[in-house]
């Protein structure tokens, strides 16, 4: 992991080997969903052009900027640890190092993933804005297949130590897919509805609502760590349920 400042962490979000292998593995299904991705814009008003260039920025953007995570937040655990400092006193022009100690608050940091939750939270206000213009009747039926989704993520996430906020990698697509198949039929538009409902569903249930409830529950549970909405042990729980989601409703529209 490299800081590369008090703002931004450098941190790829699952081990190299295992990256690897979610190339090999999910690569098949990113490249039918691209397919999928550029009907779905078609269905909003979009040109195929845009589509093509959305749907790279959805898959391959997203994986290229999965390292990178934004700080938002600190917050202290109240456990502090002792760090030795060095400094400098000045004997006769001479620079003589003198071991200090001071006791520092250890703090989890919360941070928003590029790759993981920014790019799809950015996807998703697109669609969303795209069904607002092209059809606006259906808005109230898709937030409740959000907040469905949500909720039910919700209970599903778990915080585990060294990890963060967990989800079951296929529980929010396959609820998103559900609910939305349910409220809002067979239509082509529940290709986007589905994505916003899987992407955002994750993003709210999984972790802003779980911050918001069990802050004190992850202090001391997680101690000083990170914890990287849209990225570490969550980074399938986003990209992937947007991705998943698209696909299954695509088999059944």
């Amino acid at each position: 992991m490299l800081g590369l400042s008090r703002r931004v962490i450098i941190s790829l979000p699952i081990h190299p080997v295992m990256l690897v292998f979610y190339m090999i593995t999910v690569l098949p299904l990113i490249l039918v969903a691209q397919i999928v991705v550029v009907k779905a814009f078609t269905l909003l008003g979009f040109s195929p052009a845009v589509g093509v260039m959305l749907s790279f920025t959805m898959f391959y953007l997203s994986l290229a900027l999965s390292p990178v995570n934004i700080v938002l937040k600190e917050i202290g655990t109240k456990i502090y640890s002792v760090r030795y400092e060095a400094e400098y006193v000045y004997f006769y022009g001479i620079p003589v190092p003198v071991i200090s100690k001071r006791l520092v608050e250890n703090k989890i940091l919360v941070t928003l993933n590029v790759g993981g939750a920014l790019i799809p939270l950015a996807i998703s206000l697109l669609m969303a804005y795209g069904i607002l213009v092209n059809e606006p009747a259906i808005i109230p039926r898709l937030l409740l297949a959000l907040t469905t989704t949500s909720i039910i993520v919700y209970f599903a996430a778990k915080p585990i130590p060294g990890i963060g906020i967990a989800v079951p990698m296929f529980l929010p697509p396959t609820v998103a897919v559900t609910t939305t198949m349910l409220l809002l039929g067979t239509s082509p538009i529940i290709l986007p509805a589905s994505y916003i409902s899987g992407t955002l569903g994750s993003l709210i249930g999984a972790d802003i609502l779980r911050l918001m409830t069990d802050k004190e529950k992850f202090v001391n549970m997680l101690g000083p760590s990170i914890v990287s909405i849209g990225g570490a042990g969550t980074f399938d729980g986003i990209y992937l349920s947007g991705l998943i989601a698209l696909v299954l409703a695509f088999i059944f529209v």
